[in-house]
């Protein structure tokens, strides 16, 4: 594991929570619109102090050890976490609650079960994965064995997905700027938004969405 080195500006993909609420992990995939590609994932403690780092600085790779362009993140209950590796790599991998390597699955084309961009991921139930695709314009969701199960086609700019506890999908999708609810057979129940604008309310090119009880949160 690297230790984060000092930069200017460091812009985040995505930060979430762990399954224990006791720290933030921050996944970095500063693409080449940014001078440093950081590659990286990091865990803080709430008071901010550093307590792990995936990925190695600036250097960009497809093994147990390196990412190129990790977009999001998705933990289960024991503390064990996805990163969707999906800005270069096209892939999921694995990673226990102390941050060691288990396992992945993916590659990168247009085939079922492969990735073009994965800039989302999800997971609910008996360990279902839901990868929001938004290089192939749709949602393939897997087993904990990572055999895909289903395939939602049609959504034209998949940026992120969250699961609610009632059983629906939350998809937003950044070309029609809409918030998609869907069943988890992938059926649309239904869909707001409008845009683009900067007005409050108006949803333009939303990269994250989170919920929490009835609420629903949002980040551009």
């Amino acid at each position: 594991m690297t230790q984060l080195q000092a930069t200017t500006s460091i812009p985040m993909h995505k930060n979430t929570f762990d399954g224990n609420n006791i720290g933030l992990v921050l996944s970095n995939d500063l693409t080449d619109r940014f001078k440093n590609n950081l590659e990286s994932v990091w865990k803080f403690t709430l008071e901010g102090e550093l307590v792990m780092t995936l990925g190695e600085q600036g250097v960009p790779g497809n093994d147990e050890t390196h990412f190129a362009g990790p977009t999001d993140l998705a933990f289960l209950p024991n503390g064990d976490f996805y990163v969707a590796d999906g800005y270069k790599n096209g892939r999921i991998v694995k990673f226990n609650a102390a941050g060691e390597y288990q396992s992945e699955f993916g590659t990168r084309g247009r085939d079922p079960g492969q990735f073009t961009r994965v800039h989302g991921v999800a997971v609910y139930g008996e360990g279902r994965i839901y990868a929001a695709d938004r290089g192939n314009s749709l949602v393939q969701v897997f087993d904990a064995d990572y055999n895909l199960l289903d395939i939602w086609p049609n959504i034209p700019f998949p940026m992120d997905i969250a699961i609610t506890n009632d059983g629906h999908a939350w998809v937003v999708d950044g070309n029609v700027n809409k918030f998609l609810k869907l069943n988890l057979d992938g059926h649309l129940q239904y869909a707001w938004g409008t845009g683009p604008g900067a007005q409050p309310g108006i949803v333009w090119g939303t990269h994250r969405i989170s919920v929490y009880t009835c609420l629903l949160y949002t980040s551009p």
